[in-house]
């Protein structure tokens, strides 16, 4: 596991000067910019990319004319320990490498990232994940500034059209740094070797976000595939499936409404069939209807004293015809009106206030 310091760096050290442009658009114009007023200067691109559970990083620097690019790539791992976040950091102490490595860099270059997160740890480097990464590029950049050799980092969009080839081959490259083959999808390839010097180091906001993931899915496992007395029959039948944004059905009800909707969708409301499987009523009887039990789907959509307000609520032609339309997001709120106006469910409203003696009493 990854040790983390209360800080990377002295309060005293300088970043490296970190362009974040404000939209895609002014990044391009600024790489564009940067190539036309300065064309002789290196430009070298990083990325970081997790394919099939496993996390690469990468840097591409294709010189003037017809010399050969030079690719620098890395390994780190599955995402069990390591996170694209931390290649994306990665991928710069390639490029920062690359530039000690050959002479043609020694000097100042631009090293162009598609990771804003990755570029703000080095403008302001604290007590992050993976840290041990973030040190190494602090360590490359001094040994840098101390050769009089200038770094900037700036942002680009990724796959941003053709305009940043760059970067498009930086991805490749980081993709096939995992094994990933593009005329091979569905098996892997030979992986890139670690960073040298850098053993892998579990990181503790990868063992994070991996369980975090493995709970979802046992979540939704055991929700999709429930046992016999699994919890939450009732809610499963309207919602077989969990709802990313399941919360939001809710935002525009008032308490009282929410506190209906929730009870309808759960089944445990107020209602006769409800109250006397519970024992707290003699009958499960409809009050209107003889010989029919006072069911949700019985209210909602049989009873015909609620006839009238079925079509004050919903029009002649847009009522629910199921549980599942009926308590899902198109009939939410109006379902939970109507319900409130049965007034089978006094219980959810606000008591009327009783009037004080003073207002009651009239003048003799």
């Amino acid at each position: 596991m990854e040790v983390r310091l209360p800080f990377a760096v002295p309060p005293w050290w300088e970043p490296p000067q970190v362009d974040s442009a404000a939209s895609k658009e002014e990044a391009a114009f600024v790489h564009w910019m940067n190539n036309t007023i300065h064309p002789d200067t290196p430009r070298i691109y990083t990325d970081g990319s997790g394919h099939h559970g496993e996390i690469g990083a990468s840097a591409y620097f294709k010189p003037l004319g017809n010399s050969p690019a030079i690719e620098r790539s890395a390994y780190f791992g599955s995402e069990r320990h390591h996170n694209v976040h931390a290649a994306e950091i990665g991928g710069l102490i390639l490029a920062l490498r690359m530039t000690l490595d050959n002479p043609q860099l020694q000097r100042d270059v631009n090293v162009y990232s598609d990771n804003q997160s990755a570029l703000q740890v080095i403008r302001n480097p604290r007590q992050n994940s993976a840290q041990y990464l973030i040190k190494e590029v602090v360590r490359l950049l001094d040994y840098r500034r101390q050769q009089g050799w200038t770094t900037r980092f700036f942002w680009i969009p990724a796959h941003w059209h053709e305009e940043i080839t760059g970067n498009t081959h930086a991805d490749a490259l980081a993709k096939k740094a995992t094994g990933w083959r593009e005329e091979e999808r569905d098996t892997l390839g030979p992986r890139a070797e670690h960073l040298a010097g850098l053993p892998p180091r579990t990181l503790q906001s990868a063992v994070n976000c991996w369980v975090r993931r493995k709970v979802k899915q046992a979540w939704e496992d055991s929700w999709a595939n429930p046992t016999a007395n699994a919890p939450g029959r009732d809610l499963r039948r309207v919602m077989p499936h969990l709802e990313k944004h399941g919360l939001d059905l809710f935002a525009r009800l008032t308490a009282p409404e929410r506190s209906a909707l929730i009870q309808a969708r759960t089944g445990h409301i107020g209602i006769n069939a409800v109250l006397f499987r519970w024992g707290k009523v003699d009958s499960p009887d409809c009050p209107h209807c003889e010989g029919e039990d006072e069911t949700l789907n019985h209210v909602l959509f049989l009873c015909m004293s609620y006839a009238g307000l079925r079509t004050e609520i919903w029009g002649a032609q847009r009522a629910p015809r199921t549980l599942r339309q009926a308590l899902g997001p198109e009939s939410a709120k109006e379902t939970a009106r109507f319900l409130l106006a049965t007034g089978r469910l006094q219980y959810l409203l606000p008591p009327t206030p009783i009037p004080d003696d003073d207002e009651t009493d009239t003048d003799h």
